[in-house]
């Protein structure tokens, strides 16, 4: 009887382990979890497929989506670490790194990277966007499009593209002297590409930088006469449902105060679908800083209305305030609001994306301005982001942003 007894209990422990053990692996107890790469909710844009030429090369792609035919001069394939000429490689387009798993295949409008594999060598590029001036790269959602791969490479400090293009006209390779008469001959219709020389002067940056740390630091003297150096809490209020962002300026049309109305009418949405994930918020929004003072016992507003782009290099930040208004009003009669200055430069914000908490934080080049943009949502074919300005440490009003989603 009591061998009984202990036969029963030991099976029961055996199953109570099992039972436990089923239940840690299947709510992922003690398991990684992969950083997933971002998913659009769109159909996965068809192959490569035709003659793709740069300056340095062409790429030929028959639509299959794992092979093509290279052909890279000298100057790219020693940046590459490939062969010289003619040459079958396979390719795939990659998320990036994302740890703890690592670059991970994903369709190429997404895609940060591309792999490109001879018989002997395998090798990663970046893809990204350069800017005009050569100080910061985009790269993200369509940085990679059915008429464009931008290959990126740091050469001697610098940032460069090799961007090819899908060319429907190609009919070969031209020999030195002809490639060099029509490359002249264009070079003002071309995107800037590796070997360019640039046309921004230093002069003309030095000019820029100026005027954008002069537009920043009188937004902040203003503040700082009136509230002082302790500041003042922002106003952080926002509704459950908020408002439905109708009408906003295009793409292509600059920012105006009135993309705000949902934010002023409503405040922000906080039953959309949040973003989690940086991947999907890359590219061009509209934006606001809207800050809190107080001027002769008043309660104002001041406001910087901008169009922005967010820039990123894996968890690396570059946020660029192209500015387009200011205005200031008091708070209890917004529709007094009055025009300070249309002034328009570009503030320069760096960081970093903190995964933990979804926030970008970044600070100004310029300034003691600095950003904590933590709260990403869609809702009606809208983005909207929301987060807290500072001056320094003194928290001093907040920054707001939308934009359709792509």
């Amino acid at each position: 009887m009591k061998r009984n007894m202990s036969s029963r209990k030991v099976i029961a422990v055996v199953l109570a382990f099992l039972l436990t053990a089923t239940f840690m692996m299947g709510c992922g107890v003690g398991a990684g979890s992969p950083n997933m790469p971002y998913e659009p909710d769109t159909p996965a844009p068809d192959p490569h497929n035709g003659v793709f030429v740069s300056d340095h090369g062409t790429m030929e792609f028959n639509g299959d989506g794992k092979t093509v035919i290279a052909d890279f001069d000298s100057e790219l394939a020693g940046l590459l670490g490939l062969p010289e000429g003619k040459q079958e490689l396979t390719y795939v387009f990659l998320s990036g790194d994302l740890p703890p798993g690592g670059s991970v295949e994903v369709r190429y409008d997404v895609a940060h990277e591309l792999r490109l594999s001879g018989a002997d060598t395998s090798v990663v590029v970046d893809m990204a966007i350069v800017s005009e001036d050569g100080s910061t790269a985009t790269m993200g959602i369509d940085t990679v499009t059915p008429e464009r791969i931008p290959m990126f490479f740091r050469v001697d400090g610098e940032r460069k593209n090799v961007i090819f293009t899908r060319d429907s006209n190609y009919t070969g390779r031209k020999d030195d002297s002809d490639s060099k008469a029509a490359s002249e001959q264009t070079a003002s219709q071309k995107p800037k590409n590796a070997f360019q020389s640039e046309e921004t002067t230093q002069s003309q940056a030095e000019e820029e930088s100026k005027s954008a740390e002069a537009t920043e630091l009188d937004f902040l003297a203003q503040l700082e006469s009136d509230i002082g150096d302790d500041g003042v809490q922002a106003d952080n209020t926002q509704t459950e449902t908020g408002s439905f962002a109708q009408g906003i300026t295009g793409a292509d049309e600059d920012a105006a105060i009135e993309d705000f109305d949902w934010y002023f009418d409503g405040g922000f949405p906080g039953d959309g679908k949040a973003y989690k994930e940086l991947w999907g918020l890359g590219g061009m929004w509209k934006s606001m800083i809207i800050a809190k003072a107080s001027s002769d016992g008043r309660d104002m507003r001041r406001v910087v209305v901008s169009d922005t782009d967010v820039q990123y290099m894996g968890y690396k930040l570059t946020l660029l305030f192209h500015t387009k208004s200011r205005f200031e009003y008091s708070a209890d009669a917004r529709e007094d609001i009055q025009l300070v200055d249309n002034t328009q430069v570009t503030m320069t914000f760096e960081g970093d994306w903190d995964e933990e908490r979804t926030s970008m934080d970044v600070s100004s080049l310029n300034s003691d301005l600095n950003l904590k943009i933590d709260s990403f949502t869609k809702k009606n074919g809208y983005d909207y982001a929301m987060g807290t300005a500072y001056n320094v440490d003194n928290e001093i009003g907040q920054v707001v942003m939308v934009r359709v989603t792509p």
